[in-house]
């Protein structure tokens, strides 16, 4: 389950340059609440509301394309530092939840 959350996480961050490309996104309301578990335990990040956009400068014009819901780099950052924190909190609940057997 982890190793699942990890890697949609890690997918919303990441960038894909391609024709059918995507931006990279931050997720700004990561928590146990917004993970779905399927049957096979495997999770999916839901409820992707609170998410913002990376936009890199444009080249020709020389200045950060600003659009409602956007950040600037530098705060774009921050809320990926954010996510990892808030990761480790999803972590953290999850391993409380864990019990050990004792045989």
């Amino acid at each position: 389950m982890i190793l699942s959350i990890a890697s949609g996480l890690c997918h919303l961050h990441m960038p894909i340059d391609s024709t059918n490309g995507k931006v990279a996104l931050v997720y700004r309301d990561l928590k146990t609440k917004n993970i779905l578990v399927k049957k096979d335990l495997s999770c999916c990040i839901a409820d992707l509301e609170h998410v913002d956009i990376d936009i890199q400068a444009n080249s020709r014009v020389g200045t950060q394309q600003v659009l409602r819901g956007t950040l600037n780099e530098r705060s774009f950052k921050s809320f990926k530092a954010a996510n990892i924190y808030a990761l480790g909190l999803v972590f953290w609940k999850i391993l409380r939840k864990c019990q050990t057997n004792p045989n």
